[in-house]
């Protein structure tokens, strides 16, 4: 293995792929606007849903749990903090334009 190799963690890694979609909801839940704490899984692991990018959002501990493994927009929807412009945003991260 060479020097690069193991000056990079796999705990760094992770860190950083979890701060870039921090980063990009600006540390607020996609949901309610509230600090996220969380990443929320669009597509819930038990239905098959990935752990990459393009299928988590920035997440409250609140709104995940009570999401769960529901539809996320159908969830959403029912949801009093649910806006246009936040599922709008929601939507461009998941699938573009």
């Amino acid at each position: 293995m060479s020097e690069l190799e193991h000056a990079i963690r796999k705990q760094d890694i992770v860190k950083e792929f979890r701060q870039s979609i921090y980063k990009y909801f600006n540390h607020e839940c996609v949901y309610c606007g509230a600090i996220a704490d969380s990443l929320d899984h669009a597509k819930p692991k038990v239905k098959g849903g990935k752990t990459v990018t393009s299928n988590l959002v920035a997440s409250c501990k609140p709104c995940n749990q009570d999401k769960g493994s529901k539809e996320l927009f159908d969830w959403y929807r029912s949801r009093s903090s649910w806006t246009e412009c936040r599922e709008k945003a929601i939507a461009h991260w998941l699938f573009g334009d």
